[in-house]
């Protein structure tokens, strides 16, 4: 019974209950500073325009933390166009960004986009910005691999502490079995011992009443 305690409660406080952000971060210091990174990072990206690259860093920083109880509900633009000679309906999305006194707007993967590349200058910014994002990654994935081996490494702790907990539990079965068997011979030998002395002062008894 002792021994389902105590698992019961190693195996609620690792698996049943989640860690708070406070001890998640405790146990992976790292993580706190790449969420950080994230979270400026899409700010930052988003202030200059490279909304290309915030959305590849937002993607990455989602994977450092769990969803929220409450998501902010944000709904998409659309509208359904009817044509009139077709009957054909078509929904169309509306893309809203920020405005820009002087930015221009360009989709990715467009010939405007493609041919924006081509300017040398303009395509060592967009491959710093890549380059950026995917350091960025790296580090997200190498957090995620070390919280994963501290993960196994608590799993194995309390692997190792129910082995512990059922080898001394063990033990204290077989010590009680043995002390039940020398309770059991000491208490037949005191038997024996109680019945010879009867016997004694009965034969005693019998010899003075003659």
């Amino acid at each position: 019974m002792r021994l389902l305690t105590v698992l019961l409660i190693y195996l609620a406080s690792a698996f049943c209950f989640a860690p708070t952000e406070a001890q998640a971060f405790a146990r992976h210091p790292g993580k706190q500073e790449r969420i950080a990174q994230g979270v400026y990072g899409t700010s930052d990206a988003i202030h200059v325009g490279r909304y290309d690259v915030a959305e590849k860093i937002i993607g990455d920083t989602t994977k450092l933390v769990l969803p929220p109880k409450q998501r902010i509900k944000i709904e998409p633009l659309t509208k359904k166009v009817v044509n009139k000679d077709t009957k054909v309906v078509t929904q169309t999305r509306y893309v809203v960004v920020p405005a820009a006194e002087d930015g221009t707007v360009i989709r990715r993967d467009s010939d405007e986009y493609l041919n924006l590349l081509q300017d040398k200058d303009l395509l060592k910014k967009y491959q710093a910005g890549e380059e950026a994002w995917k350091s960025y990654s790296n580090k997200v994935e190498a957090t995620l691999k070390d919280e994963a081996k501290n993960q196994e490494r608590m799993i194995q702790t309390i692997e190792d502490q129910k082995k512990t907990i059922q080898k001394k539990d063990a033990a204290i079965k077989n010590l009680t079995w043995y002390r039940n068997i020398v309770w059991g011979v000491v208490g037949t030998i005191g038997l024996v011992v109680i019945l010879y002395i009867v016997s004694l002062v009965l034969k005693l008894g019998i010899g003075v009443a003659k």
